[in-house]
């Protein structure tokens, strides 16, 4: 009964590491079997989020899947998955999955957020281009890996983030948070934000 609030963001890694996310770019997943999987995870992502609504304790809320072929972040994307119809694919496939999810929740009385169009604007206000941030006068670099503050991603074989955009995740989470449920969650300031990094 310590928890009073839980935010449910997963079936990336459902989408990513089974193959189905490169299938889709690759067109080689016929679309019935393409619009299976995505269900299965869609169903999967709101019976977790029932689980926690139904023990009576706690808020729960579904953020979108992330989208990272709308969201500039990720370097192999950005550097390797080039084809504009590949792209597409998968883009529309996150779609259709965030769409089944939100649908599903919407039946189960679950509240749901695109994240994905959050995440993208907070990117844009910070983007010096496809290439890197500029916070405060401190570039955080997107086309490269690294294990320090100063990368967007950690330096291993999934989409990890650095510090600086697990922030840019929490200070998404806490506003739709407060938004919706009245509390007061604080948010980072870019000043604690590359202290916390190790760049300022």
């Amino acid at each position: 009964g310590e928890v009073s609030h839980v935010l449910l963001q997963v079936g990336i890694n459902d989408f990513d590491t089974s193959g189905l996310g490169m299938g889709i770019y690759q067109n080689n997943i016929p679309t019935d079997q393409m619009m299976g999987a995505l269900g299965y995870i869609a169903s999967n992502i709101v019976t977790a989020a029932e689980r926690v609504r139904d023990t009576g304790r706690c808020h729960i809320l579904i953020a979108a899947t992330q989208d990272y072929i709308l969201l500039p972040i990720v370097p192999e994307v950005l550097l390797q998955y080039n084809d504009p119809a590949g792209q597409e694919r998968t883009h529309a496939a996150f779609v259709a999955l965030n769409d089944m999810t939100r649908a599903l929740a919407e039946i189960a009385g679950i509240d749901y957020f695109d994240f994905n169009q959050r995440m993208l604007a907070m990117l844009d206000a910070y983007s010096v281009d496809e290439t890197a941030l500029l916070i405060d006068g401190v570039r955080v670099e997107l086309l490269q890996r690294g294990d320090s503050g100063q990368f967007g991603l950690l330096d291993d074989a999934y989409v990890h983030p650095g510090t600086v955009l697990s922030a840019f995740f929490a200070n998404i989470y806490l506003a739709e948070l407060n938004q919706r449920y009245g509390t007061a969650f604080p948010l980072l300031s870019n000043q604690e934000i590359l202290a916390a990094a190790g760049l300022r």
